[in-house]
């Protein structure tokens, strides 16, 4: 019985608690990078607002100077408040953050079924209860694997601008301009 003992105890800590960290620490991560995403992109919209409201304004001679730097900020800060939006489409923070916790969630589950090794239990009915164990937290793991193929598919893809006629029109076959 110590055999089966030590591997259910093995197995607890060395596969599924190591993977339950990590499922704990990684979506952790995301939850706060994506609050650290969110806080930045409002305080760029803020900014982009505040230099939109100084742009209206009419200037002292003496402030002449600052014009052309709120019109350069009046530039560059919704074009970083769109780059980080992107950003923040393309790692989908949300949707990390979920697919942890719900392997989290199905770990906890699958610890009401840990097989319990008891004095006089037979050999057979001990193999099937942890090989059932095994197969279900392994079936988790496989879950949460297959599932970063479907967080591929979500991202979208830029579309390619089709060539339009005028520029076909222009080229031959092989899309080269023709000779002359």
């Amino acid at each position: 019985m110590s055999r089966w003992t030590d591997f259910i105890a093995v197995y607890r800590e060395a596969r599924v608690g190591e993977q339950k960290r990590f499922y704990e620490n990684r979506s952790d991560e995301f939850e706060r990078a994506g609050s650290q995403a969110a806080i930045v992109t409002i305080g760029l919209l803020m900014l982009t607002g505040a230099v939109s409201a100084l742009q209206g304004v009419t200037w002292d001679k003496e402030w002449e100077w600052a014009r052309p730097w709120v019109a350069f900020a009046g530039l560059v800060l919704p074009a970083l408040s769109t780059a980080l939006a992107a950003y923040c489409a393309l790692y989908a923070f949300d949707r990390h953050v979920k697919l942890y916790r719900d392997a989290q969630t199905a770990l906890r589950r699958s610890d009401r079924h840990e097989p319990a090794v008891a004095p006089g239990s037979a050999p057979d009915e001990l193999d099937a209860s942890i090989a059932g164990y095994v197969q279900e937290v392994e079936q988790i793991f496989q879950l949460e694997q297959g599932q970063w193929g479907q967080v591929v598919n979500e991202i979208k893809q830029p579309e390619i601008p089709k060539a339009n006629e005028a520029d076909t029109k222009h080229k031959g076959a092989s899309g080269q301009p023709p000779e002359r």
